[in-house]
């Protein structure tokens, strides 16, 4: 293909209201088998599985959507 440059797919939006990302995060703690609370702690200790470190990082995700101020997940 000289001469022509490749053309990348348009980006996708992906629309979600706030009740699913609540929703997402009542999951996600769910499927963890704790609290909120009880998450927090154990992060600032840093004794948490694997799946309870991914589950942070998608409850900052999610955080950072709802413009959670804490600041945290």
């Amino acid at each position: 293909m000289r001469g022509r440059a490749a053309m990348a797919p348009p980006p996708v939006t992906i629309k979600v209201t706030r009740e699913e990302l609540e929703e997402r995060r009542r999951v996600i703690l769910e499927r963890l088998g704790i609290s909120i609370e009880t998450l927090r702690h154990r992060a600032s200790y840093e004794s948490l599985s694997g799946d309870e470190w991914e589950a942070i990082d998608e409850l900052r995700e999610i955080g950072f959507l709802l413009d959670d101020v804490t600041g945290d997940f």
